[in-house]
């Protein structure tokens, strides 16, 4: 009995002594109390959220508000700042008007403190920075379930106090004189991740939230003359456990601080609906208005735009009890919408009753209609297609503190690239982004500041210690937001678990706003629309399709049970496929991540569209995302984009390169995978059947007349033909364009069209390509334009180590002891500088590199020709005209038996052709590629291709890409990637040349059609680097000349979920493929 105590003893102490060890290191109560670890206290003083607003001292004003007028003071600018790593270490008393702050640092505002050097940025996708100890703290398994509080080193509400850097900020202002008298707000746009605040050396408030504004009514603290403002930030609070996005961990204020003067009447905030009646054509329009202040006043609405060619006054009202409201019918009005992105000029006026105008408020508005019926999401009463991107408010130079000009070029972009949305991932945007989105046309899924991610399952889930901090910042976005037409959709917010907290901010946006659904992905069963994230479908699983009912409640969710037994592959969910099969499913789907674009990926992006345009209920998504995160960082004079572990000290955990996952790079360069999406994208289809052209417009709204098509001839891939045509065609509707085409002679004869705007509208000028596709009018083999090679009688010749087959002017080496081609002579010229090597693998893309899984296997492939354990080379054939060698080899891993084939001609061309037996390949998931791979001197750095291009593109994304001859310097060809990878392939290539600068060089020709790529560095060497600028420059061009390559994938997700599609990887088989290579 005494052993069996023991036996059942010793192990419960042991595991209550490592519980109670990782309890006593995590954050706890220190003595003091702090708002900043209360989660009950997230505003002290602070005003009621509200509308963005510009205030005006005129109607006339109003109407013309380039220049906001001058009742708004921007404190932007240089602050006194003061950086302590711990609150204990902070000035205490610096807010004291007396405190010297003239030897303090001077730091700008806006900006987060870590990019001008205080501190480091830390990039976190999962994990807890303050965690010290546990599953939070840990580099390898903070990522992974269960996303509870217990054993992850935190203790909510509680941070580290030894670890919590504090800001200390201080500036002086000076009222206008024309100031006096009226109240004075100061408002901050958005501070991380809370802070106190001191006006003339007495405190005024508190606040947490750090995506939505605090505002504070300071007149009873400043004076006629100088006043001194202070401001002291905490990087972690109580309110990070709630700030838990997949994005850099970066302090400050960040977001523009203004102060404003109010009469002594004003309008506290407005709720502006303008819909339209159910035919979607007559416009409505109600206002409600609170007026802060005492005096009675009336409150008079106009508008001005299109039918009202001037101001109009179209309703007025009287206020009570502070309180004020206007209904409006207005007849047929000009709709707002992604295509017609159709504005009013509202204007709120406030006179008091002897007439004198109190305050002016000025609004753009738009008339839409949000609903959703028939298990589908219409926007006036069109069901939408939301081809859409996630996007985070981060630039490589600024941090989060990103410009007016930064947000206008991105709402350009978007909307060249065919995107009609985004989601603000993952908190309320900068309010400068909703103007931008109502003006050019985007349709907004607006999201509320709250993750939880790794702590998902505790936090807030039902806990009531969190239940009005969240609810909170709820109705923070819906009060500041609501006004705005772009905005289609409300978000709860991103991984943050189920539970009765999540339900309570439903119920309170449904209070504040019932014109707008709700969405939220990780409780179906509270949102209008269902919305996973990286779903698949049964086609890409080889999967039948499910024949049951699809549990709403569950879809695209995973509990710890599928987790463990079917590992993250449980995290794709169920087949978006099947919820649009089944007639029960009442609601529309929106992927709201999907292509998750890390590194060279987005592949499979054509075919996830044809699933979703096959069914009415689903109805599109939003790509993640938007733009790479990496920071800008400067070492040893060379400035490069930083990621997850340059900036951190060691121990603290990060994650790496996840947070490169864009279109486009951190200065918002395209990738080469945006010209895929937007080809995808487009909203014109074109088909032609018996060289007669159709064109279908798929917009919602708009008519084809906006457009122009421009079509070209290709013979061989050069022009011989071009034209162009007016088109026209309503929404929805098929039309045919006649085109005048030759009628093909010899060669390979293509069709190429474009459709450009006819006119320049505010996101592109005149002649931006809206669509575009390529037909083939007559196939055949395309050659290689010709040069006169003489021919003469060969001679085969052995020595110890090689033979050598000649014409007296060329020459090709075949090594004895490898098989390989060492050597390809023209005249005194040699054209390889490196033998000609059979090539399995490739430098891992970021997808490969995520997780073991998907490598399993193929690293043996790397060296795998070198690792043969037989090769005999045999003369097949010498005569005067052609001499034939054969390789005959196997390779040990995966049994594989093969061929290399050489024979030369007389003109001194040299075939070679590769057979391989992959019958016994386990999969089709472990083979990167079948090629060759050499090397060729580096004045070859001038490159001519007939075949896919000019951009970058892979066998499962490659539409885009359309056939041409093209022809690059190897600077341009070559695409880096922010984390060195595999990249700069290309697709059905028929010939490329390889050329110096006189054009003379080497030939390859395809026997049917081939991918190439030439890099400046070897593969070895970007497999093994960080950074693209660390890379050496190999002593010779590489060159790969291959019969296929996998498919990037990446379109369902990141790691075993990325892999390519079935048809776009290499599976058992025998493959065999013949290319010519021919001097220049």
């Amino acid at each position: 009995m005494r052993l069996l105590v023991y036996a059942i003893s010793v192990p419960v102490l042991i595991l209550a002594a490592i519980l109670w060890w990782y309890d006593s290191q995590a954050p706890g109560f220190d003595g003091e109390y702090h708002e900043w670890e209360d989660a009950g206290v997230f505003r002290v003083n602070k005003l009621p959220a509200s509308a963005t607003t510009h205030r005006f001292d005129s109607l006339e004003e109003a109407l013309s508000p380039a220049q906001e007028a001058a009742n708004t003071l921007s404190l932007n600018g240089q602050w006194h700042f003061h950086w302590s790593r711990s609150p204990s270490a902070r000035p205490v008393d610096f807010y004291r008007e007396d405190f010297d702050v003239s030897d303090w640092d001077l730091l700008p505002v806006p900006s987060n403190w870590e990019i001008h050097g205080y501190g480091v940025p830390i990039y976190a996708n999962t994990h807890v920075p303050w965690a010290n100890s546990g599953r939070m703290s840990h580099q390898d398994i903070h990522s992974f379930p269960p996303y509870i509080t217990f054993l992850s080193g935190t203790n909510p509400p509680y941070v580290r106090k030894d670890w919590n850097p504090v800001g200390s900020y201080r500036r002086t202002f000076t009222l206008p004189p024309t100031w006096d008298g009226k109240r004075v707000h100061l408002d901050f746009a958005g501070v991380k991740s809370a802070f106190y605040l001191w006006v003339n050396g007495q405190r005024v408030g508190y606040s947490q939230d750090s995506f939505t504004p605090a505002a504070f009514d300071i007149t009873p603290f400043v004076t006629s003359g100088r006043n001194t403002l202070a401001v002291e930030v905490y990087r972690w609070s109580d309110g990070s456990y709630l700030e838990l996005q997949d994005m850099w961990r970066l302090s400050g204020i960040f977001r523009d601080v203004e102060l404003r003067a109010l009469p002594a009447s004003y309008i506290r905030d407005f709720f502006v609906r303008s819909t339209l009646d159910e035919s979607y054509r007559q416009g409505e329009l109600a206002i409600d208005a609170w007026l802060g202040g005492q005096q009675a006043a009336s409150l008079s609405v106009y508008l001005e735009g299109h039918q009202f060619t001037e101001a109009t006054k179209v309703a007025e009202a009287q206020f009570i009890d502070g309180f004020a409201s206007a209904d409006i019918d207005l007849g047929e009005v000009a709709s707002w919408s992604d295509e017609d992105p159709n504005l009013y000029r509202l204007v709120l006026e406030v006179r008091g009753d002897d007439g004198e105008v109190l305050d002016v408020l000025g609004q753009g508005i738009g008339f839409r209609r949000v609903e959703i019926r028939g298990g589908q999401l219409l926007v006036n009463g069109n069901a939408v297609t939301l081809k859409g991107v996630n996007r985070h408010e981060m630039a490589p130079d600024v941090g989060q503190a990103i410009t007016p000009a930064q947000m206008e070029r991105d709402v350009r972009l978007l909307k060249q690239f065919n995107f009609n949305a985004v989601r603000t991932a993952h908190y309320p945007n900068h309010p400068y982004w909703y103007e931008l989105c109502d003006r050019y046309g985007l349709y907004v899924v607006d999201e509320t500041n709250l993750e939880t991610h790794g702590l998902r399952d505790s936090i807030p889930g039902s806990d009531p210690m969190w239940t009005a901090a969240v609810v909170d910042r709820m109705t923070n976005m819906v009060l500041r937001d609501r006004n705005h037409p772009s905005i289609i959709l409300w978000s709860l917010g991103n991984e943050s678990g189920r539970g009765d907290n999540l339900r309570a901010m439903r119920q309170a946006a449904e209070a504040l706003d019932k014109t707008r659904p709700i969405i939220y992905e990780q409780a179906p069963e509270i949102s209008d629309i269902i919305a996973p994230m990286y779903a698949t479908f049964t086609a890409k699983d080889e999967a039948p399709m499910p024949k049951g009912p699809v549990d709403e409640k569950l879809f695209g969710m995973n509990d710890i049970g599928d987790y463990l037994v079917d590992g993250a592959e449980a995290d794709a969910g169920r087949y978006i496929d099947a919820w649009g099969e089944l007639p029960g499913n009442d609601k529309p789907l929106l992927l709201i991540e999907y292509a998750h674009s890390m590194g060279n990926s987005t592949g499979g992006f054509a075919d996830y569209w044809q699933v979703i345009r096959r069914y009415r209920n689903l109805q599109g998504g939003f790509i993640w995302d938007w733009a790479d995160q990496s920071l800008d960082k400067t070492e040893d004079g060379v400035t490069f984009w930083a990621y997850g572990g340059d900036f951190e000290p060691p121990g603290v955990p990060h994650d790496g390169t996840f947070n490169n996952n864009g279109l486009v790079y951190p200065d918002r360069t395209p990738k080469p995978a945006l010209y895929e999406v937007k080809k995808v994208q487009q909203w014109l289809d074109f088909e032609l059947k018996e060289n007669r052209l159709s064109v279908t417009n798929n917009y919602h709204s708009l008519d084809l007349h906006h457009f122009r098509l421009r079509w070209t001839v290709l013979r061989d891939g050069f022009a011989v033909a071009e034209g162009s045509r007016a088109l026209s065609g309503r929404p929805g509707e098929t039309h045919p364009v006649e085109l005048p085409l030759p009628v093909p002679g010899s060669g390979e004869w293509l069709l190429n069209v474009h459709a450009e705007t006819t006119a320049a509208s505010t996101w592109a000028p005149t002649g931006h390509e809206v669509a575009s596709d390529q037909f083939v009018l007559q196939k055949s083999a395309a050659q290689a334009p010709s040069t006169a090679n003489p021919k003469g009688e060969l001679q085969l010749s052995e020595s110890a180590d090689a033979w050598e087959i000649s014409n007296g002017q060329r020459s090709a080496t075949i090594g004895k002891h490898d098989g390989l081609l060492q050597d390809y002579h023209s005249g005194k010229r040699s054209l390889l500088a490196a033998p000609l090597t059979p090539n399995f693998w490739r430098a891992p893309t970021d997808n490969d590199r995520v997780y073991a899984v998907h490598l399993d296997g193929a690293a043996e492939w790397q060296a795998a020709y070198e690792n043969r354990d037989r090769m005999e080379l045999v003369v097949v054939e010498d005569t005067g005209d052609r001499v034939i060698l054969e390789n005959r080899f196997h390779l040990p891993h995966r049994d594989v038996e093969g061929r290399l084939t050489y024979t030369m001609s007389g003109d001194g061309s040299l075939d070679i052709s590769m057979w391989l037996d992959l019958r016994q390949l386990p999969s089709d998931r472990e083979l990167a590629r079948i090629g060759l791979q050499g090397q060729v001197d580096q004045a070859f750095s001038n490159l001519r291709w007939y075949g896919r291009g000019p951009f970058e593109n892979y066998i499962d994304r490659k539409s885009a890409a359309h056939v041409g001859v093209y022809e690059f310097s190897l600077q341009d060809f070559y695409v880096n990637y922010i984390k060195p990878q595999e990249s700069s392939n290309r697709t059905d290539v028929r010939w490329f040349e390889l050329m110096d600068a006189n054009r003379g060089g080497l030939r390859v020709q395809a026997g049917t059609i081939m991918a190439f790529s030439v890099w400046p560095h070897t593969q070895t060497e970007v497999a093994s680097r960080r950074h693209p600028h660390r890379l050496a420059r190999s002593e010779a061009n590489v060159v790969n000349i291959d019969l296929v390559q996998r498919g990037v994938g990446g379109d369902t997700g990141w790691a075993s979920s990325s892999m390519a599609h079935p048809p776009y990887r290499i599976g058992p088989g025998t493959y065999e493929y013949r290319v010519t290579l021919s001097p220049l």
